[in-house]
């Protein structure tokens, strides 16, 4: 018998170990992976089914759409019924399209009809047809049960019927006839998958059209599983409806402005086959993976991890702690013993700037100098670490007992070692740094707390354009505590979907019309219990990464309702999006931005992007190369509130840009204010002459407008016009300032 010594007991004692967690393991995940494989293949074929449905349901609609608007017409027309060369001829042109068998009409005075596509025999009266009565009854347009029609081939027709009124009194019929045989092969033609087929059934329960032809006019009752109560539990509503039976699954989705409902039948056992044989696979590939991943742990050793760890808890240029790591040694060495000390934040402000200008050899070569310089100002028992690429994180203990200015005295020292030029191969650096610092135990009790005043006064003291160090206090968080809370509420409307779009026109002094839109964001705030101003919510989210998933929430919303507006055939020239300088500058927001478009079928030339000038100067070579892309991707870019920032001429050479938007803030006293007037003028020249459109915002008064057209503006957006509004509002506005001779081309090319 093998004898086994204590290591080979403990390596056979692990490896079991870790056998019996595979197999606990691999029980759950059949399990789960079972259940959730057999959930999202159902899900699957009931999403083919749907689609099917709504394809059925639109082409019966539209087909009745078509009669319906004819019946419309008619009813409306003061022109005579009998003889009507106009309405032939709308019939004729109908017809060809060949959605229909037979197209005609029918009077009820005397039983007059017209066909397109067939001599009438004598005697004819289309009165006591089937398709007649039914619409007469009905009062509305309706689809009729199949009937045996009139003509030699005892061909069978499903009739789409609308009635004719005149002065309110029942007038006659219009009508065009599908040939069953046309509709069976459209039902038959769908396909599902594993075995899954549709047929169509009358809410009685009588099979209309069914793969097994023996079924036709049959009762549903015959197919398995079926009875008196699941048949009213599938053919009685008015929603997609789901019967499991013990052999398959039925789906019944309701087929508009009929009593016909659309089913699926789907066999479970081709499904079950399918589950297991899907689980079976995904099972294999998870014990080959995790039994490689046991077979690599343990092929490690200490020779592999310790140098491992050492490399995860370091930073990879300066070789300082990582921020987990340095977090774990300030706690470890000071705060759990209890020796007060000072945390700093050491922030390099145009680290984005500087990461543009110049390659990343220079950069690491920059914080590698940092890093020594802050080291020199530290002494032997202070922490210095990385917090992030562009920020480092220090701990000095208070081991000397100095007084807090003398400790101030140390970060000024700090401050201006920091902000002396650094000289990297051939180029000559200047770099903006700003510090922020708390002390323990004063200002918190833990690693985090401290970290946390330390960012919140260094932020402050940047939004505020204060001293580059700054120094936690108390009276700082009710600062704070108004712009932490929107933070938050603006965290949750977020989840929630709080946040809606309204939408102000453009007017367009070329055309008169108003050809373009503005989305503009607004917010009705749940946890706030009030409506928050943009002007109050935006520059805290801007102050944070905030203010980019708020930014594409934007971007998500308008290019949901632009697509709708493009299902409803509602075209404008350009909708225009604000876009914040923290939005622009990220790496993949062109590809995040074109992503949320295609989603919706959106085209980027029907997208403005407007900017502001500060977006521009921020960073002003990056900024240009990303707008240069956007425009040949199809964007047309905007400068939103220009001639408040400071702009360059040069810069705004460089810019693809199409239009300028003058700031609201020369246009409200531009009757009265002579400077506004010529700046006004001058922008607008300035524009004309490199072929900007000019766009004035802010117009409230006739005589602005006036002026504004005078000066040479293109184009104006203001309360004069309209306020911003819901998307619903914005469609009825169109077509109010249509009918006072001020909208133009929008809905299905030309209104009239």
């Amino acid at each position: 018998m093998l004898k086994l010594n204590n290591k080979n007991k403990l390596f056979y004692s692990i490896l079991s170990l870790l056998l019996l967690g595979l197999l606990a393991s691999t029980l759950v995940a059949y399990s789960e992976v079972r259940h959730n494989l057999h959930k999202s293949l159902q899900e699957e074929q009931l999403l083919k089914a749907n689609l099917a449905s709504v394809q059925l349901s639109r082409w019966f609609n539209d087909n009745l759409d078509i009669i319906a608007n004819f019946a419309k017409t008619m009813s409306d027309s003061d022109q005579p019924l009998r003889q009507n060369s106009n309405f032939e001829f709308y019939l004729n042109q109908t017809f060809k399209a060949k959605n229909f068998y037979y197209l005609y009409y029918g009077l009820e005075s005397d039983g007059y009809s017209w066909f397109v596509n067939w001599d009438i025999p004598p005697g004819y009266d289309p009165r006591t047809r089937p398709w007649y009565q039914a619409s007469k009854a009905a009062g509305k347009p309706v689809m009729t049960d199949p009937y045996l029609g009139f003509d030699a081939n005892n061909q069978r027709y499903i009739a789409i019927t609308a009635p004719i009124f005149r002065n309110e009194q029942f007038t006659g019929v219009v009508s065009g006839d599908l040939a069953l045989d046309f509709v069976t092969q459209t039902v038959l033609d769908i396909k599902l998958g594993m075995g899954g087929y549709a047929f169509l059934a009358e809410q009685n329960g009588n099979i209309l059209i069914h793969p097994n032809q023996e079924l036709h006019n049959t009762g549903i009752k015959q197919l398995p599983g079926l009875n008196n109560r699941s048949l009213s539990s599938i053919l009685s509503s008015s929603d997609k409806t789901l019967l499991n039976t013990q052999d398959f699954l039925y789906c019944s989705f309701p087929i508009a402005n009929s009593d016909w409902y659309l089913v699926f039948t789907i066999p479970k056992r081709i499904l079950n086959s399918v589950i297991v044989s899907n689980t079976l696979s995904l099972l294999a590939y998870f014990l080959a993976i995790f039994s490689f991943i046991a077979l690599l742990f343990y092929t490690l050793n200490r020779k592999v991890l310790t140098p491992l760890m050492e490399f995860l808890e370091q930073d990879a240029i300066t070789g300082l702690p990582n921020k987990k790591h340095f977090k774990q040694l300030v706690a470890d060495q000071y705060l759990n013993p209890g020796q007060d000390g000072m945390l700093q934040i050491i922030s390099i402000d145009d680290f984005n700037q500087l990461t543009a200008t110049y390659p990343s050899q220079v950069i690491n070569e920059l914080q590698k100098q940092i890093c020594s310089r802050i080291q020199s100002s530290f002494n032997d028992r202070s922490i210095l670490g990385v917090f992030s690429e562009s920020r480092f994180i220090g701990y000095s203990p208070n081991t000397e007992q100095l007084e807090e200015r003398d400790r101030i005295l140390q970060l000024q020292q700090l401050n201006d070692n920091l902000n002396r030029v650094y000289r990297i191969a051939d180029h000559q650096l200047n770099c903006s740094i700003r510090i922020g610092a708390s002390f323990f135990p004063q200002h918190g009790d833990g690693i985090e707390s401290l970290i946390d005043k330390a960012f919140s006064v260094m932020a402050l003291a940047k939004k505020q354009r204060k001293t580059d160090i700054s120094i936690y206090s108390p009276d700082i968080d009710s600062q704070l505590s108004n712009d932490l809370l929107i933070a938050s509420a603006i965290r949750n409307a977020l989840r929630n979907k709080e946040f809606h779009m309204v939408y102000q026109p453009q007017y367009d002094f070329s055309n008169h019309k108003f050809n373009a839109v503005e989305a503009l964001i607004r917010w009705n705030s749940k946890e706030l219990q009030r409506t928050v101003s943009p002007y109050e919510f935006i520059p805290v989210a801007e102050a944070s990464s905030l203010i980019i998933k708020l930014g594409y929430a934007v971007i998500e919303m308008v290019g949901q309702q632009i697509s709708e507006w493009n299902k409803q055939e509602i075209k404008f020239d350009r909708v225009s999006i604000n876009i914040s300088p923290k939005q622009l500058q990220q790496d993949d927001f062109q590809l995040q931005l074109e992503t949320i478009l295609k989603k919706y079928g959106v085209s980027p030339d029907q997208v403005e992007l407007e900017i502001t000038e500060t977006t521009l100067m921020e960073h002003p070579e990056n900024s240009i190369h990303k707008l240069e892309l956007l425009q040949q991707a199809g964007f047309t870019i905007a400068i939103d509130d220009f001639g408040t920032g400071y702009s360059s001429m040069q810069y705004l050479a460089d810019i693809p840009l199409s239009k300028l938007k003058i700031d609201r803030a020369f246009i409200t006293e531009l009757e009265t204010n002579k400077k506004n007037q010529l700046i006004v003028k001058m922008i607008t020249d300035m524009a004309l002459a490199m072929n900007f459109t000019v766009l004035a915002e802010g117009a409230e008064t006739l005589d602005q407008v006036k002026r504004l057209n005078t000066m040479g503006c293109h184009m104006i957006q203001g309360y004069y016009y309209a306020k911003p509004m819901p998307s619903t509002d914005l469609l009825s506005f169109i077509r109010e300032s249509h009918n006072s001779a001020a909208i133009g081309e929008f809905i299905n090319g030309t209104i009239e």
